[in-house]
């Protein structure tokens, strides 16, 4: 299998861009995001050009995230493409709970032979963000084009058998974790607690929406009792400003348990990882929140393969290099203001 590692947008988009170019039998993608915007516009008319040879063009984009719709991709349709929204935005009665499930995974496979899986959407806000992104050429696409196909077979049902697309895919060196909709099924989560619980020397975590739950607290606090060095680094500003505050909640009894807590400054950081002892590897779609866990469609893939980790390593010393220290002394001295939006904002953490 060969690796590339991507945390540079405007090089990837350029990337994919070419392989799409040279696709010979199949283009299969499956985003959160798809803006109508220049960089959806170069994607468009690349999979336009690869319909037009009679590759098998699919798409699978959510409903709420994407600014897309079938009228932006009609032509692409016309010439055999398939494309589907997860869940288009509606106004009901209901509301929140109408659109509250997402469909949050990265993921495009090409042809058998190559697959991508990471952080990024497809849209010009991301050009410049700190994403983290995999290429990956060899026989996991045949496994990877699987995982597409059965999300994209149940993409419009609203009732199917969960278990069978929850079920984890073992690889060799790596395994493909699928998350689904679902307070039973919270297979990511469960192995990054997993990991937690056995790390030995060093746990870090780089994410750009930190609300940890009850157990992640917890077992951080464990880890660091027994001698474990634990850093979560974040951006100093994501794009979501109501979970930055939320965050804040958080920081004070994370920094007394000893978890060092650091943020990216130079620009957003998107990026989904986990290091665990230098040894086992976490990357992909899903973020550290209550929705993500609940109510979000995501894709990881973990492991312990050698030529990942080395390149997951270099990213995460780039991004601390770039970091400042998280100031215990200033949080506790924020505002009132500040203080009363945290507990409010905690009461409604799982739409956030």
């Amino acid at each position: 299998m060969d690796v590339q590692f991507f945390n540079n947008n405007e090089k990837l988009y350029k990337k994919i861009l070419q392989d799409i170019g040279e696709a010979k039998s199949f283009v299969y993608l499956e985003t959160f995001s798809f803006g109508k915007n220049k960089i959806g516009h170069q994607f468009r008319e690349a999979l336009e050009n690869c319909a037009k040879e009679e590759v098998d063009v699919r798409l699978l984009l959510d409903g709420f995230g994407s600014s897309t719709n079938r009228k932006y991709f009609k032509k692409l349709s016309q010439l055999g493409g398939q494309i589907k929204f997860y869940k288009k935005f509606k106004i009901s009665f209901n509301i929140i709970h109408d659109n509250n499930y997402r469909n949050h995974r990265k993921l495009l496979v090409i042809d058998d032979k190559i697959s991508y899986i990471g952080s990024v959407n497809i849209t010009d806000r991301s050009i410049n963000w700190r994403d983290a992104t995999l290429r990956l050429s060899g026989t996991i696409s045949t496994t990877f084009r699987d995982v597409f196909l059965d999300n994209f077979k149940i993409a419009d049902k609203h009732i199917f058998i969960k278990k069978p697309h929850t079920t984890s895919i073992k690889l060799k060196d790596i395994e493909i974790f699928r998350d689904i909709p679902s307070i039973k099924f919270q297979k990511i989560r469960n192995e990054q607690i997993r990991l937690i619980k056995n790390a030995k020397k060093q746990i870090i975590i780089e994410t750009p929406y930190f609300l940890p739950g009850r157990k992640m607290r917890i077992h951080l606090k464990k880890a660091v009792k027994r001698g474990v060095k634990a850093i979560i680094i974040l951006p100093k500003k994501s794009d979501m400003k109501i979970v930055d505050i939320l965050r804040e909640k958080y920081f004070g009894k994370l920094y007394k348990y000893g978890v060092s807590i650091i943020f990216y400054t130079p620009k957003i950081l998107h990026s989904k990882l986990m290091l665990i002892d230098n040894e086992i590897f976490s990357i992909g779609s899903a973020n550290m929140d209550p929705r993500s866990t609940l109510f979000h469609f995501e894709l990881n893939l973990f492991g312990t393969n050698k030529e990942i980790i080395k390149h997951i390593q270099q990213h995460l010393k780039e991004s601390m290099s770039h970091s400042e220290n998280f100031n215990y002394e200033k949080w506790k001295k924020r505002s009132i203001i500040q203080r009363i939006m945290e507990r409010l904002l905690s009461l409604i953490k799982y739409l956030l």
